[in-house]
């Protein structure tokens, strides 16, 4: 099982290209470190809520990545929100790439077994 556990967190994280090698991070122009990451990704989700008021973001900081041959930041978010009879679903986890302070691209990672580290 924790064998299980390790090899799902390590596709989650090496998944659709947005890691860079260490070599990579040194040298690729991933615009500059965006401060506000956290408002543009609000701004950017909100709408998408059936109850907008009602999101909870939990966010990890923003690591260089590259996604579509382009680098930027990656951010990934645990996102919260009220359905349509007023209960929170529970946090779905989202993945945003942020380049020169604008939101390139979001996915949602499928992915109930990812825990932060960081908290």
């Amino acid at each position: 099982m924790k064998k299980l556990l390790i090899i799902s967190i390590v596709l989650i994280f090496t998944g659709c290209g947005f890691n860079i090698t260490p070599d990579e991070a040194l040298n690729a122009d991933c615009g500059p470190y965006p401060h506000n990451y956290k408002q543009l990704i609000i701004d950017y989700y909100t709408p998408k809520l059936i109850d907008p008021t009602s999101g909870i973001f939990d966010f990890w900081e923003p690591v260089k990545g590259k996604s579509s041959g382009n680098y930027g930041w990656k951010v990934m978010t645990k996102i919260n929100g009220k359905n349509r009879f007023g209960g929170y679903i529970g946090g779905e986890y989202h993945r945003f790439f942020i380049s020169y302070g604008r939101i390139s691209e979001c996915d949602h990672v499928a992915c109930a077994i990812l825990q932060r580290s960081d908290k």
